[in-house]
């Protein structure tokens, strides 16, 4: 592959950061978690998968494919997914990752990795789930984004004690020696 080419990455865009559902009006119902997706080099995403266990098990995610491949049989826009995912099965869950998988039967790394052009963006995107009661004493789940974008503040990942571990991630401890 090429260097300099993107790498490969999807994350969620529903539920929104912040975005409360309620628990009660909504236990026997669906919840659509939707997002895109993109590999770098030309490369078609075959499969978007979510898991809400933490990486034990994931579910295919429908795509919606608009873009038809160019002569030279390469892909170079964003794909769009959509998973229906129940309620219930929440519960007891702390995070919604998904994941994207090309053409090189490549999916996005599990943790941050840094390429020769010093992105590190494109590992498994996680999203938090919160149980919270509302002001009114309504339980709801609440759902929050790693980051938010530009100069916008929140996001778990800007917690130091919430920052996935990897390499060039992480807190630096030095040994002092006598």
């Amino acid at each position: 592959g090429n260097w300099r080419q993107l790498s490969l990455n999807s994350l969620i865009t529903r539920p929104l950061h912040d975005e409360r559902l309620p628990i009660a009006s909504n236990i026997g119902k669906t919840m659509e978690i939707g997002g895109y997706a993109h590999s770098g080099g030309g490369r078609k995403v075959t499969r978007v998968e979510l898991s809400i266990d933490e990486g034990v098990t994931w579910d295919l995610a429908k795509i919606s494919r608009e873009e038809k491949p160019n002569d030279y049989g390469k892909y170079w826009c964003w794909v769009w997914w959509t998973f229906e995912l129940p309620v219930a099965n929440l519960f007891g869950k702390s995070e919604v990752w998904c994941r994207a998988w090309d053409t090189s039967n490549s999916p996005q790394p599990e943790k941050p990795v840094w390429t020769l052009m010093g992105q590190s963006s494109n590992h498994i995107f996680r999203i938090k789930i919160h149980k919270d009661v509302t002001d009114a004493g309504e339980a709801v789940l609440r759902f929050e984004y790693p980051t938010q974008p530009g100069t916008q503040s929140g996001g778990w990942a800007t917690r130091v004690e919430d920052k996935v571990k990897s390499a060039g991630y992480g807190l630096i401890e030095f040994n002092e020696q006598n």
